[in-house]
């Protein structure tokens, strides 16, 4: 690459990153505080792996469910909800004609709520993500990052983040909803909440 390519990937690999982790962040808290049993897994997790430290690389593959509740939150939550494509030539998909310059989007959102992908698609359930239920499922009924050559350069970095982040918070605060009305998803250019994420933070010992 040249030095403006590499320079555009670095910025892209920050900067398109910073709202969509924050989100993911986001949801999971909400969804967490609405489903105190995934709290006290996650928590019951992270006390035992961390013990009290600051988590490091090292630790990241101990911290499985700490990483599913957080692609849990993705397929619920996706804050890429829908991916627009431009197509580069005349195309037939599934018999509609697809003329070149016609932008094409993929949902995000409904394959992540698909019924016929997923039992139960509006349940709070990360045990999907264990090993042997990803197994079963086809490859793209998780696509929170894209696929292909356009896949997301961000993918592994934003789990990874969100992984230490969502540990080092339920490491230190018991999390539980303050009052209000339910948080639902608003679409804009990312699915962010239709209202302000409000939960209160008791320090733990």
């Amino acid at each position: 690459m040249t030095d403006a390519q590499l320079g555009d990937e670095v910025k892209t690999f920050f900067l398109a990153g910073y709202e969509t982790t924050s989100l993911t962040l986001t949801w999971a808290v909400s969804l967490l505080t609405q489903h105190p049993e995934v709290m006290d897994k996650l928590r019951a997790e992270v006390d035992t792996v961390l013990a009290g430290r600051t988590p490091s690389f090292a630790d990241l593959p101990a911290l499985s469910y700490t990483r599913m509740v957080i692609q849990e939150a993705m397929r619920l939550r996706p804050a890429s909800w829908w991916v627009p494509r431009t197509a580069v030539a005349d195309d037939v998909i599934d018999g509609y004609t697809i003329p070149a310059g016609a932008t094409v989007v993929s949902l995000t959102y409904g394959i992540h709520h698909h019924p016929e992908i997923w039992a139960e698609p509006k349940r709070f359930d990360p045990d999907r993500f264990t090993n042997e239920q990803v197994a079963q499922r086809h490859k793209l009924a998780w696509v929170p990052f894209g696929t292909g050559q356009r896949q997301c350069i961000g993918k592994d970095f934003s789990i990874m983040e969100a992984q230490f982040i969502l540990a080092m918070i339920v490491q230190r605060y018991a999390l539980t909803a303050a009052p209000g009305p339910a948080v639902l998803p608003k679409l804009t250019s990312t699915l962010k909440p239709n209202r302000p994420v409000f939960v209160y933070m008791e320090q733990r010992a």
